[in-house]
């Protein structure tokens, strides 16, 4: 689809979770009784967490933050890691808004993704922003991703009627 020269690229759909409602881990986790501990990021993991962002994003169409911005992010405890051997292998960037917060980027370093850590991931930072106080949570996700959907829905998100072009310029236009 064209529009005034510029090409449709994605689709993204909005999705939200009220915290209100009940906090099931198993929905989160499949049969896993629990997962690997979530910490958050420190500034000295800057560079492996631009990496593992570097390599699971377009730096065009899913605008990852810049170095300033993460550093800006680590340091008011918005990224939060798994770690192995020291080193973050999946990370979580979520962004507090009032009394919501906006899950903006999760990533697992492509060496452990068979390890499944999105719903660790997921579980911590909906138990955390619950603990801080706040009501909702929200996030972007690829129209196309059924899958990732569904997965959502069993974690008690909901699509909103919310929706995100993104056009490019195709290079020979």
């Amino acid at each position: 689809m064209l529009r005034g020269g510029l090409a449709l690229r994605r689709i993204n759909i909005g999705m939200e979770r009220s915290l209100d409602s009940p906090i099931q881990p198993e929905a989160y986790l499949g049969a896993a009784a629990d997962g690997p501990p979530v910490d958050f990021a420190a500034p000295a993991d800057l560079e492996a967490v631009q990496r593992i962002l570097a390599d699971s994003f377009d730096p065009v169409l899913d605008e990852p933050p810049t170095g300033d911005e993460l550093m800006a992010y680590i340091q008011n405890q918005w990224v939060s890691v798994v770690r192995e051997g020291g080193q973050p292998i999946s990370i979580m960037i979520r962004i507090p808004r009032g009394g919501s917060e906006m899950l903006r980027w999760i990533a697992t370093d492509a060496a452990y993704r068979s390890r499944r850590l999105s719903g660790v991931m997921h579980l911590a930072g909906d138990l955390r922003a619950r603990q801080a106080g706040r009501r909702q949570t929200t996030l972007w996700i690829n129209a196309d991703a059924q899958g990732w959907i569904q997965s959502h829905r069993k974690r008690g998100y909901e699509l909103s009627n919310q929706y995100l072009y993104t056009f490019v310029r195709p290079p020979d236009a």
